[in-house]
């Protein structure tokens, strides 16, 4: 009996601090649509998102398949999260199907993702790509990379990605001249847009 209570009390528990952990969210829809409620943390690898209509109503499952983007709310700070191929550079073959939140949004799209180490920076280069490349992994606190994809960041990016940029003359000579930085990339991103814009 007591063991039962336990287990109880500890469902009621964890169903609380669930409902507690939800925030508003809108699910804008692949056939246009959109889907109000309250979504639980998520992590980019996601199959489903757990949701429901009120904050601590039953919950729902939204399949990942079905979703655009979904915006949610976090006090005063709003959030635009897009479902996303993830590219791989070599054959453009899709590696997996990722949340993304928008940094930047335009010609060129700036996405990232907070994993438990590292900042992940990806980019949509134009709209006709059909997903989204890596870009750096970079470390909490500091804008070293991982040791793991120096490489990958110093060839994929510093060198083959300046082909996004080539129609910027300035932009060009600093990928030339192997001078971009991690830090960089969001501003980086912000001037190629004005730039197409123009």
């Amino acid at each position: 009996m007591m063991m039962r209570l336990v287990l109880v009390c500890l469902l009621l528990f964890s169903t609380a601090v669930a409902a507690q952990n939800r925030i508003p969210v809108t699910f804008e829809l692949k056939d246009g649509s959109e889907v109000q409620g309250h979504v639980q943390p998520f992590i980019m690898g996601v199959k489903s998102f757990t949701y429901s209509d009120t904050p601590k109503g039953k919950l729902n499952r939204m399949k990942l398949d079905k979703v655009h983007r979904m915006i949610t709310t976090d006090g005063d700070k709003t959030f635009t999260y897009e479902v996303v191929n993830v590219l791989n550079p070599k054959n453009n073959k899709i590696q997996g199907v990722y949340v993304l939140n928008i940094i930047v949004e335009g010609y060129m799209t700036l996405y990232h993702f907070k994993n438990t180490t590292f900042h992940e920076l990806y980019i949509k280069p134009s709209p006709d790509v059909k997903g989204v490349y890596l870009a750096a992994m970079i470390e909490y606190g500091t804008s070293k990379l991982d040791k793991r994809n120096q490489a990958y960041f110093n060839r994929d990016f510093n060198k083959n990605w300046g082909v996004y940029f080539k129609d910027h003359p300035e932009i060009s000579e600093e990928f030339a001249a192997g001078t971009i930085d991690t830090k960089q990339i969001d501003e980086l991103v912000i001037r190629y847009n004005k730039f197409k814009e123009n």
